[in-house]
């Protein structure tokens, strides 16, 4: 699937392809907000979920690997 095609689909269309097809890789937390980080095919998806409702508020998806960066902070590497 292109990050083309994943844009165009519903959010609840890209939180089941997520789960059933894509590879968690982090999670984070950030301004009341859960962030899951997966990765599918050539691309790259956030989830971000209000923390208190649970409720998925946005669905972020790149390809650019600096946006990564901010995970990379939280890993420790001894």
């Amino acid at each position: 699937m292109s990050i083309r095609d994943f844009t165009a689909l519903t959010t609840g269309e890209k939180a089941f392809l997520l789960w059933s097809h894509g590879t968690s890789l982090a999670t984070r937390k950030e301004s009341g907000y859960i962030i899951d980080l997966y990765s599918l095919d050539a691309f790259f998806v956030e989830m971000w979920y209000d923390s208190k409702s649970r409720e998925i508020e946005n669905i972020h998806s790149f390809k650019r690997v600096k946006n990564l960066d901010i995970y990379l902070e939280s890993i420790s590497i001894e």
